[in-house]
């Protein structure tokens, strides 16, 4: 509790009194997920054996693996998490690869990498995205941006035509990144812990991160031939009430398009966020149509990116 005290006050003091006092006062957690017992990679793997039975196949049909975790237990182990489903599935054909490097953007940048290996094979027909993340045995504190939870999830995607069980479709997905905030957020390697210049975050990217989603939003609406109108949903990481509210409000959406459990009594996990909050849309109950979705993050790298999911009910 000392260490925490400590790295919580180190980080605020780099902060300006209004910032400090609006993050502190807008911070919206009551507790965070912690599991100290289940290594993550078995959490992974129980996230990806769930993802399969929701989508009706096996491991043995699965031509690609991505691991986008961020803060993976074993830091020194030559094996991703991708080898650990692609054992335990006996996903004997998969492609596996790791994402690492994106944080709270893993996903947009694994959805990426699919769509690349989809275009360039034609004979792929399911791929599944995974994580699993744990905080540092040395903290949990991660201020200015969350209070750092664990979590592990996973997502099936297939070629068109191919599901058994069609229940989303990705539309578009948008990616930036600038190498000269590479070290605003990172994580140090030799123990896991999330190294954050608040100072920095503050004054430089702040400022830019509504800008920047905003432009990519607007790029991927365009790729999906949708507009703003159409949004229906918004699914965003669980970092702070403040953040959330903030990310509506400039980006001119209702607060109430903000989909899933947010951050309160969950903590903040990167990209796994966004499955978690993301899980909600599909399980509106619609009888018919569906909803147009954006799934908006920022995390390190620095990266930004925007995703256009629809969610189809039958």
């Amino acid at each position: 509790m000392k260490r925490e005290s400590e790295r919580t006050e180190s980080q605020l003091a780099a902060l300006s009194v209004d910032f400090r006092a609006r993050l502190l006062l807008n911070l919206g957690l009551d507790a965070v997920l912690c599991d100290s017992d289940t290594p993550s990679r078995d959490r992974g793997a129980q996230a990806a054996r769930k993802a399969l039975d929701a989508a009706g196949i096996t491991g043995k049909q699965l031509g690609l693996i991505i691991d986008f975790t961020t803060l993976a237990e074993d830091a020194s182990s030559l094996g991703s998490l991708a080898n650990h489903v692609q054992h335990s599935e006996q996903a004997t054909s998969a492609f596996v690869l790791g994402t690492r490097g994106a944080g709270c953007c893993g996903f947009h940048v694994a959805l990426n990498v699919a769509q690349a290996f989809f275009k360039s094979d034609p004979t792929l027909e399911f791929a599944l995205l995974v994580a699993a993340d744990r905080a540092s045995r040395i903290g949990r504190m991660c201020l200015p941006v969350s209070i750092m939870a664990d979590a592990a999830s996973a997502m099936v995607l297939a070629r068109p035509g191919h599901a058994s069980r069609r229940i989303g479709c990705v539309r578009a997905v948008m990616t930036q990144t600038s190498g000269r905030f590479a070290d605003v957020i990172a994580a140090d390697p030799a123990t896991r812990q999330v190294i954050i210049d608040s100072a920095t975050f503050e004054t430089q990217i702040a400022p830019l991160h509504f800008v920047v989603l905003n432009r990519l939003l607007n790029r991927a609406l365009k790729a999906a031939e949708l507009s703003r109108v159409d949004i229906g949903a918004i699914i965003y990481p669980n970092t702070t009430e403040l953040d959330r509210m903030s990310i509506a409000r400039a980006l001119e959406f209702d607060p109430n398009l903000l989909l899933g459990p947010g951050p309160r009594n969950m903590g903040h996990a990167f990209a796994n966020d966004l499955l978690i909050n993301g899980d909600s849309l599909f399980k509106l109950e619609r009888s018919e149509g569906g909803i147009h979705s954006a799934w908006l993050a920022a995390g390190s790298g620095f990266t930004w990116g925007a995703a256009i999911i629809d969610a189809i009910y039958q």
